[in-house]
């Protein structure tokens, strides 16, 4: 079985919500689940927006991969520039969490 943590900063989810998902992802971890976590990324948010996310995953589940999943630009929402990207993929590494960077294959495949 597994466990995912999927956060879209652009939602209006409060700190609390994004907590306990992430300790959720914890749980999964500690019952010896499959586990993953995954950040929506969209332009114009700085990367300051989603510093506290990784540091909540370093914190309570630093061994989970985490998919960086650049959001496809469609109804006026614009997919982050590489550089942002980059630079947020180093935030990740330097807090020692296993980063990767991850199309959305529902777009992609066509699948709502």
């Amino acid at each position: 079985h597994g466990s995912a943590a999927k956060v879209d900063v652009d939602e209006p989810a409060s700190a609390t919500v994004v907590l306990v998902e992430m300790e959720a992802v914890g749980l999964a971890i500690a019952a010896e689940h499959h586990a993953c976590a995954k950040i929506v990324v969209r332009s114009g948010r700085p990367i300051s927006a989603y510093l506290p996310l990784l540091e909540d995953l370093e914190r309570l589940a630093p061994d989970v991969p985490l998919y960086l999943t650049p959001v496809s630009p469609m109804g006026g929402v614009a997919a982050p520039e590489p550089k942002f990207l980059e630079e947020l993929v180093e935030e990740a590494r330097d807090l020692h969490l296993d980063v990767r960077v991850m199309p959305q294959l529902h777009r992609v495949l066509s699948i709502p």
